[in-house]
């Protein structure tokens, strides 16, 4: 848009970057070649992506040209100093919850507290069967109490499941109602912001938080708060026990839980750190990937795929490198917490021996003191993972809810305001000083007066930069000026109601934008609730009717995202059509016919012709071609922010050197129109009013067509012939046959139609870093090996207690209490080692995406017409995750796989028919873990979150349109849609 440009490599937050050579070439030659239309914003929007993602690398010392070099060490270690992440408290997560919602909660809360604190009187029956076991009663007895014991555990078991089941239930499904009534109201104040600040917002940034981090928030709120409450409950419970029975050993076991709590804490600041870190890291490669994908016509006529993947490859690397260090501070913390854990056994047993020799205590209330807290320690291990996701969802929600809260200044969605009962369509900018926001320090106008009266039409001409679009920007009130007012109907538009305003503006922007749609509900935007005939009848008026009846689906064609299947003529008569239908008072055409080939132009031209002539309306025409407003009411010449002449065509040129005589210095006024008859003869017949030779060049100079990085070439058509009668052409036919071709294969992305990815593809990944996965699959094996050995030695601890010989005794508890201590340290490398399990995550990740984005990148235009860049943003943010996860699940299954062939062998060896029992039961858990998997499995909501996605990319990328259509509640329907298909999913899945 007009003044709201500018040359030269300055990135979007002003500082001053340089480019390596060949991209700053690229981008100048590319604005020389567009500099002589107003459509050279879209390439200095790319451009600024260029330079705006070169500079951070850069600032941070990342070569990104190519070139030998880097940052200063200085500014290195200024960038590893971030300032803390802001959050947002816990409770303000819950700000949308209802009282259905807090009805739940509280009975989460309840269950919560009931499952978590139930668990630690286990030990009470533990300890009370092994020292019924270990009398020396008559054993019919102690049959008898044991199985009074068994019941009571079974009845425990009973509450525990249900406890634990009933939490999950009343967390999760406040917590997916939260999620889909934040993801709305974030998507509802994204698109109420102005355009102001858009300018200064990537629609990259704006699609990784409502996919990512609404779900962080969802996570937070969910079934990990009731894990951390369970967890507290556990410890009060444990802990209680325990004191009850015996202060003393309590205390003593308890004496470590200070390094315990250290190690927590380091963990939680940490991670808050490295959360934050990865976050904003993610947020850019999101954004790259967003504008890079959706102008990947321009990014590949200007072959800028490698140093826009280079640019990517940094925020990756840096996404990494955080990812990294946060799964580092997480194992090593686990790891000591784990050693720690361990290592309090050997307390307990040291101890414990020592009050049964002095007969303080005897076995069994020993082992009941030791169970409890044993069972309250295991706690600390659940909070660890609730508070780290209840840190990451705070973190989230920071960034989420100021957007939520922020009023923007210009309000589309505010009820205030005049609402004229008629307009009649003068309009005046008085005094107006203007520049636009994210640019202060250039100025588009100054002291600029302009006068339109009601039905009038008026044409801006001038160089480009001038501000002539800008005229529209104010007009429809995207801007409010600095300075000065501007008036409709005498009325400033600030005291007008901003609905009822852009109610009566038509807008034919330069750019048409279509919506992944129907032509017959591209059309209906314009218009709520616009009928099958008022559609037909704006089609006809805009010369659309003929060519849209050709097509096999007629007007339910789908035009596909930004209308890639319809020619460059085509889009535009859609949109004139959508602009008719409004039948607004005030009609604004923003080059409309700039950015079309000259014979594409000449239909559309013809268009608006006929438009201007059926009726009387306040209309004002952006214009190039000075043979295109020759006719108009009044000229106005715009130079250097102001209008310096203003007349009609004949008052203005007969000046003498004035502005406008200069301009039709540089332009062939041919008093003919050039048009084909049908049967190849080319005619010439006169001007129309507001039409224009088909080959007459623009202000500046000839025009230069950007048809080229909007349209693949098979889909572009040529010229319609015999002027409004509209006959289809082959390249017609074929791109409707694409478009039919695309629909079918869209079908054949189901991910149950896909093949199976070959799993050495997956491995060639991981294959540099093959000594890490060595390292992280031997401490899995010698974690999951070390837990019947923990078995062992707490069945020989209980052995002791009931030793006759007292000496003996002390004796082997020291030497139990060593191996409990040499365990401990076993264990606590086996946790630490998986460290290396998340370096090759991190980096499986890292690479899986710069692969996707690479090959994206590459792909011919075909391709990204049948899946649309929001759809291909989502798969880079969320499957490339997933993928690394069920990558990183090797550990895990070998960790599993260890323990269970351990534990077995264990088992056979001391007791055959024990082992057998056990093996027995093992179908019921291993059934219900597949049963789990399976149920969560089925959310499958992997395709609305890509349709939602591909919405959410759509409305953002072309907020214009919809701030001009008032489209914002439409816009955000469709995403709430899926959000309730989602959570009626979800909300059954509390397991």
């Amino acid at each position: 848009m007009d003044g709201n440009t500018e040359s030269g490599t300055r990135g979007t937050n002003g500082a001053t970057v340089t480019l390596s050579k060949d991209v700053t070439l690229i981008a100048e030659e590319s604005k020389m070649e567009f500099q002589d239309t107003d459509s050279s914003s879209q390439v200095d929007i790319h451009v600024e992506m260029v330079q705006s993602y070169t500079e951070k690398p850069r600032e941070e010392g990342i070569d990104v040209s190519g070139e030998n070099g880097g940052g200063d060490p200085e500014d290195e270690k200024a960038v590893d100093a971030p300032e803390p992440p802001k959050t947002k408290s816990l409770l303000e997560l819950y700000r949308f919850a209802d009282f259905q919602d807090k009805i739940m909660l509280f009975l989460g809360l309840f269950f919560s507290a009931v499952a978590g604190g139930a668990q630690p009187t286990v030990a009470l029956f533990i300890g009370r069967m092994i020292d019924t076991l270990q009398s020396e009663e008559d054993m019919e007895e102690a049959k008898e109490e044991v199985g009074l014991l068994a019941i009571g555990l079974t009845f425990l078991g009973v509450v525990l499941f249900a406890g634990f089941y009933l939490k999950n239930i009343s967390f999760n499904i406040p917590a997916v109602r939260q999620y889909a009534k934040i993801k709305a109201r974030y998507l509802e104040a994204v698109l109420r912001q102005d355009i102001t600040w858009f300018d200064d917002t990537s629609p990259g940034k704006l699609q990784s938080r409502i996919t990512g981090d609404t779900l962080l928030i969802q996570s937070a709120v969910g079934s990990k708060v009731g894990d951390a409450v369970a967890a507290v409950c556990q410890i009060i419970s444990g802990f209680t026990i325990a004191f009850s029975i015996s202060w003393k050993l309590a205390l003593v076991v308890l004496s470590i839980m200070p390094f315990m709590a250290v190690a927590m804490g380091a963990f939680v600041m940490m991670m808050g750190r490295y959360t934050d870190k990865a976050s904003q890291a993610n947020s850019n490669t999101s954004s790259i990937s967003q504008q890079a994908l959706s102008s990947i016509r321009t990014v590949s006529a200007l072959t800028l795929q490698k140093h826009i993947s280079t640019l990517f490859e940094a925020e990756a690397i840096k996404r990494q490198e955080a990812e990294i260090a946060g799964n580092k501070s997480l194992m090593l913390s686990i790891g000591v917490f784990i050693g720690l854990i361990n290592a309090s056994y050997a307390l307990a047993t040291w101890y414990g021996a020592q009050l049964v020799y002095d007969d303080e205590l005897n076995g069994g209330e020993v082992l009941t003191v030791f169970w409890a807290i044993l069972f309250g320690g295991m706690a600390f291990s659940q909070i660890g993972p609730a508070m780290e996701a209840v840190m990451k969802g705070k973190i989230a929600a920071y960034e989420v809810f100021e957007l939520i809260d922020r009023v923007p200044p210009i309000d589309s969605s505010s009820e205030e305001g005049l609402k004229p009962v008629r307009c009649m369509g003068e309009v005046e900018l008085r005094a107006v000083h203007f520049h636009y926001p994210s640019r202060p320090e250039v100025p588009v106008f100054n002291n600029y007066n302009l006068h339109v009266a009601a039905g009038q039409t008026v044409a801006l001409v001038g160089e480009s930069g001038g501000g002539k679009s800008t005229v529209i920007g104010l007009i429809e009130r995207f801007y409010d000026p600095v300075q000065g007012k501007v008036l409709l109907d005498g009325v400033d538009l600030q005291v007008l109601n901003l609905q009822w305003l852009r109610a009566q503006i038509g807008l034919v922007a330069q750019e048409p934008v279509l919506f992944a749609a129907s032509i017959l509900e591209n059309v209906q935007y314009g218009k709520v609730g616009a009928t099958q005939a008022e559609v037909e009848e704006a089609a006809k008026m805009a010369n659309a009717h003929e060519f849209v009846s050709k097509f096999p689906d007629g007007y339910e064609t789908q035009v596909g995202e930004r209308g890639v299947q319809l020619s460059g003529g085509q889009k535009q008569r859609i949109a004139i059509a959508r602009a008719v239908i409004r039948d607004p008072r005030i009609l604004l055409l923003d080059e409309a016919t700039s950015a079309l080939d000259s014979e594409s132009e000449q239909v559309v031209q013809a268009a608006l012709d006929h438009l201007l002539q059926m009726k009387r309306r306040t209309t004002i025409v952006v214009a190039h071609r000075l043979s295109t407003i020759k006719d108009a009411d009044s000229i106005a010449v715009i130079y250097d922010g102001r209008i310096v002449e203003q007349g009609t065509h004949n008052e203005l040129a007969g000046m003498v050197d004035g502005y406008y005589t200069n301009l039709l210095a540089l332009q062939d006024l041919s008093a003919t129109t050039v048009v084909a008859d049908g049967s190849g003869v080319i005619a010439a017949q006169p001007a129309t009013a507001f039409g224009s030779p088909p080959g007459s060049p623009m202000v500046g100079g000839p025009k230069k067509s950007a048809e080229f990085s909007r349209l693949p070439v098979h889909f572009a058509s040529p010229p319609d012939k015999q002027g409004a009668n509209l006959e289809p052409d082959p390249d017609d036919v074929l791109a409707v046959n694409l478009a039919t071709a695309d629909a079918k294969q869209l079908k054949k992305l189901d991910p149950k139609s896909l093949p199976e990815v070959d799993p050495g593809r997956l491995r060639a990944l991981v294959a540099p870093d093959w000594w890490l996965m060595l390292i992280g699959l031997f401490g899995a094996v010698v974690g999951g090996a070390s837990s019947p050995f923990l078995a062992v030695l707490l069945g020989l601890m209980v052995d002791i207690f009931y030793e006759t010989d007292r000496a003996s005794m002390k004796n082997d508890a020291n030497t139990y209490a060593l191996l409990f201590v040499v365990l401990a340290v076993v264990v606590a490398l086996a946790q630490i080692s998986q460290h290396a399990m998340g370096i090759v995550g991190a980096r499986f990740t890292s690479r899986l995406g710069r692969l996707f984005f690479e090959r994206a990148m590459h792909q011919d235009v075909a391709f990204h017409d049948t899946l649309s860049p929001g759809i291909l943003n989502a798969q880079l943010a969320h499957d490339t995750t997933i993928v690394s996860q069920a990558q990183g699940a090797a550990s895990t299954r070998v960790r599993v796989v260890a323990t269970f062939v351990s534990v077995g062998v264990t088992m056979l060896y001391f007791s055959w028919k024990m082992a057998l029992v056990s093996i027995a039961t093992m179908p019921v858990l291993i059934g219900g873990g597949l049963l789990q998997s399976a149920m969560w499995k089925k959310q499958a909501t992997d395709a609305a979150e890509e349709v939602e996605a591909q919405v959410v990319a759509e409305a953002v990328g072309a907020m214009r349109t919809v701030s001009a259509l008032q489209l914002q509640a439409d816009a955000s329907h469709a995403p709430a849609q899926t959000m309730v298909f989602t959570t009626c999913q979800e909300a059954c899945l509390p397991l």
